[in-house]
């Protein structure tokens, strides 16, 4: 059996995740501060999300981010991802060695 499920609702500001309708794939979404983009919808507060490859979706009470479960995971998303986490890793090792110098 190939069954892909996902799990509950999620909470955050980045992750990986499904927002039902939105593709066949799980995406990396981060949340567009609400400065930027704010409305309401049906009475709800909407959230925008824009995924690291570029899909954007809007989210609310009554439709939010799921867990991805074993839902396969979008190529792009993972790529720009694993930039994300090396240059902040290299950034970081920058950053202690700065706090080394003796001046």
């Amino acid at each position: 059996m190939n069954n892909i499920i996902s799990g509950g609702p999620l909470t955050g500001k980045a992750a990986w995740a499904l927002i039902p309708f939105i593709g066949d794939r799980a995406h990396y979404w981060r949340a567009v501060p609400d400065s930027r983009v704010a409305f309401i919808h049906a009475g709800e507060r909407v959230q925008v999300w824009k995924s690291l490859c570029g899909q954007s979706a809007t989210t609310y009470k009554g439709v939010g981010l799921l867990d991805p479960g074993n839902w396969p995971r979008c190529l792009r998303c993972e790529r720009a991802r694993k930039k994300q986490v090396s240059e902040g890793s290299s950034l970081q090792k920058l950053r202690s060695a700065a706090e080394k110098l003796p001046f």
